[in-house]
């Protein structure tokens, strides 16, 4: 699948080493990139989910939409880009911070993970919400 919403750079050159490396992570539950600004994490995990064959939920949180309930609305809404019917489950909870919200939406996302491809949920800027 061609992703054509995922932002990069002219010139940006593509390492096979990192895609590598991104690669073996989408079989793990839960990947962290860190490092400072400017090092490259967005565009090397963008270059390589343009065309990686995962299901894709990408979420880029912006500076002006940081409260809790900013990234639950923006997180259902990148969900309905690639997977709409995982987006309608989604729509129906509150912000998963009731413990019966989060077991339902750990329930929603583990189906959605077991029919068919790989799900990655990509939070690029994720330090940005706050509970303000």
């Amino acid at each position: 699948m061609k992703r054509s919403y995922l932002a990069t750079i002219a010139g940006f050159i593509s390492r096979p080493r990192i895609d590598a490396i991104i690669e073996s992570g989408t079989e793990y539950p839960l990947v962290l990139a860190i490092a400072g600004p400017g090092y490259g994490k967005t565009l090397s995990v963008a270059s390589y989910m343009k065309t990686a064959d995962v299901r894709l939920v990408w979420l880029r949180i912006s500076y002006r939409r940081t409260r809790a309930e900013d990234f639950w609305e923006d997180f259902v809404q990148a969900a309905e880009r690639e997977h709409p019917d995982y987006a309608r489950q989604l729509k129906g909870l509150e912000f998963p911070d009731p413990p019966d919200s989060f077991e339902q939406f750990r329930k929603i996302t583990a189906a959605a993970a077991e029919n068919g491809k790989r799900l990655v949920i990509v939070l690029d800027n994720y330090e940005r919400v706050t509970d303000e």
